[in-house]
Order: C-alpha cells, then sequence, then structure tokens
C-alpha cells in the first residue's frame, strides 16, 4: 500500500475509520482512491457526504503530508498488519491506521488499562502508581491516555517495573497537557505512544471520546482510581462495557466526591472491587489469554457437548461481537443466523448485549 497517498486519504475532514475502509476496499488501493474521487459518489455509504468530502480533498496537500509524517519520526500500523493488536481489531469501529512511537508488543500481549481523575487526590495518585507498578511486574501493559492526574501516575508506576502503553486524543506530534512533554518521552522509551488522529491534529474536544473507544478496545480489563459521577472516565468505562472487557474499581474514602464514581460501579455490580494488582491478575492468570484449554473449565460448556459449529461459534464470542460479524464469521445468511442466536441464548450459550451483539456466557 502507497503510504503518502494512505496518509493523504486518513487526512481529508471527514474520512473516518469505517470510510477510509470503505474507500481502499472500493478501489483497491489508497492511490486508486485518492485519484478517482469523482466516482466515491458510487459508494451509498459516501454519496450523501460526496460534496463536502469532495471540497475537503482539495485542500490535504499530498506531499505536505507525506513531509509531516516523516518529520515526526512515528511508524504506522494498519488493521491489515499482522501485529495489529487483536483485542483492538475485534470492537465495533476499530481504527484503520494508528500512528506510533516507540516499540509496540506482540499482537495478543494483555493490555489492563488503569484510568481515572484527572484532579486527582494524592490517595488516587499512590493506588494508580502502586496498582500499575504491580500489573507491569506482572507482564501486563498499563494503558492509559497521559492526561493529567491518575493516567500520569499510572504512566509512571508502569515504568518502574515495565511497559506502559499511552493512546492520545492529538496527533502523535502534539504533546498534549503540555506540562507532560517529559514523561510522554519517558513512555516512547519504556513502551509506545499512539493515536490515530493524523499528523498535526490539535486537542479537541470530541476527540477524546474517540480516544477513551481505543484505551477500552484495547485492552481485556479496565481499572478505574477516582472519578466523579459524571466523568470523562465514565465515557471510557461505557465503551468498555460494550465492548465486553471486564471492568475494575478502587472505593476511596466515603466522604470524597471522587469516590462517587468507583462506588456507583461496585454498587451497581458493573465492577470488581480491587486494592490492588493481584486482585486484577488474578482474572487473567487461568484466563484464555494464557495457556488454560478455553472448554471445560467451570462455567464454560464441555467440549464433548458441542457440534463443530458451536464450538467455533464460542471461540468467537470470547469478544463481544455484532449479528453481522458472527454472520460473516459462519458463513450464515442474517436468515439463517437468527434463530440459532435465539436456540443458543435459550441454552445459555451465548447472551445478547446492546446493539445487537453477543458475547458467550461465562
Amino acid at each position: 500500500m502507497s503510504i503518502p497517498y494512505l496518509l493523504a486519504l486518513h487526512s481529508i475532514n471527514g474520512i473516518n475509520s469505517k470510510k477510509l475502509a470503505l474507500l481502499i476496499e472500493y478501489f483497491g488501493g489508497a492511490e486508486a482512491a485518492f485519484a478517482q474521487i469523482g466516482s466515491w459518489q458510487d459508494i451509498p455509504e459516501l454519496a450523501k457526504d460526496f460534496s463536502a468530502l469532495f471540497e475537503a480533498k482539495k485542500e490535504v496537500d499530498l506531499n505536505r503530508v507525506y513531509e509531516d509524517f516523516l518529520a515526526s519520526g512515528a511508524k504506522i500500523l494498519t488493521i491489515e498488519d499482522n501485529n495489529y493488536p487483536e483485542l483492538l481489531r475485534e470492537i465495533y469501529d476499530p481504527p484503520y491506521l494508528l500512528f506510533y512511537l516507540g516499540d509496540l508488543p506482540l499482537a495478543d500481549q494483555l493490555y489492563i488499562a488503569v484510568i481515572g481523575a484527572r484532579n486527582a487526590t494524592a490517595y488516587g495518585k499512590q493506588v494508580a502508581n502502586n496498582m500499575a507498578a504491580g500489573l507491569a511486574s506482572q507482564g501486563a501493559w498499563v494503558v492509559s491516555g497521559l492526561a493529567r492526574g491518575i493516567d500520569a501516575a499510572a504512566h509512571k508506576g508502569a515504568m518502574t517495573t515495565g511497559k506502559t502503553l499511552a493512546v492520545l486524543a492529538t496527533g502523535i506530534d502534539v504533546v498534549y497537557p503540555r506540562e507532560n512533554k517529559e514523561l510522554f518521552e519517558q513512555v516512547v522509551k519504556n513502551g509506545a505512544v499512539i493515536s490515530e488522529m493524523p499528523i498535526g491534529t490539535k486537542p479537541l474536544a470530541y476527540h477524546f471520546p474517540l480516544r477513551n473507544r481505543i484505551i477500552s478496545g484495547l485492552c481485556k480489563g479496565l481499572v478505574v482510581v477516582e472519578a466523579t459521577k459524571k466523568s470523562g472516565t465514565k465515557h471510557t468505562v461505557d465503551h468498555a462495557l460494550e465492548q465486553g472487557r471486564d471492568i475494575f474499581a478502587v472505593p476511596g474514602p466515603v466522604f470524597s466526591p471522587l469516590s462517587q464514581g468507583t462506588h456507583s460501579l461496585i454498587r451497581q455490580q458493573c465492577a470488581k472491587l480491587v486494592e490492588n494488582a493481584d486482585d486484577v491478575m488474578e482474572e487473567y492468570r487461568m484466563g484464555h489469554l494464557f495457556a488454560e484449554p478455553r472448554f471445560g473449565k467451570q462455567g464454560w460448556p464441555k467440549q464433548d457437548n458441542l457440534t463443530m459449529q458451536e464450538k467455533h461459534l464460542c471461540e468467537f464470542l470470547i469478544i463481544r461481537q455484532h449479528f453481522d460479524k458472527i454472520a460473516a464469521e459462519l458463513e450464515l445468511s442474517s436468515a439463517e443466523l437468527a434463530p440459532l442466536l435465539v436456540l443458543w441464548e435459550l441454552r445459555g450459550l451465548i447472551k445478547q448485549l446492546p446493539g445487537n451483539n453477543y458475547v458467550m456466557n461465562q
């Protein structure tokens, strides 16, 4: 794939990951897609936005975009690459292209997010630092958003014993907040910094929810340390719940507003109460991300009681999947799949989630 053309397409205002993937699939490559903009209106998903996209493309200087990319020193990873993170690939709206600085691990690496309030207390920062250090020491990569407060404490803690990954809501060459420039550089040396945003993108409010879906999408589990009831952290938790991720929450002082969010998650049984990294890692030491067979464990269907199709389904639905993806995976039409899903749900093999999504019933 021609990198300059891919980057230019990605830089067009109005082209998100879904549209980028559509263009590349429709035209067979980025260069052809960039050159044949007149035919974009033939793609049903792009037709209504064609005029705006046509005008936006005029603002993109192919050579300038590529020069800015080279100057950033970043590398790129696309969803077609073998080392694209496995769990991120499975979310409903995975980023087609990621920029990164540093070194990424293998695609099946265990990532655990540690997130929370920007205006964290000394207690919260200490908990996040200790939690991250403990997780990293046991082989997990700790993921956070390089923000003030809990994020920064988590990155710092992880780097004392292992690796960390920061997900940005800006271009890979834009450090936000500026006060974390030194931390940014340390993370690059002790893990990686990634972003789906084009080079040079400034911190705009609507970019942060997009960033948050990547934080949760990368991770098997997400640890919340200090959050108010209506904090931005809740958006990341919502993404994690939709994606079928494990949620953990650390309790705090009952009189602190920053304990209300974590206590609410625990009270509503959305999150498991944890106090340290061992409480989190006990969920994964014997889990499917490691060496234990996926069938025969307590709470899982016995392998000899399942058909080959059902075994395939259970393997596929370890991670939340949309109806359309299940149909494609099992090579069934919608009419064929729908009654089977009802049957499997009645048998207790799977459960339905909001948005026509399904997951294995563990």
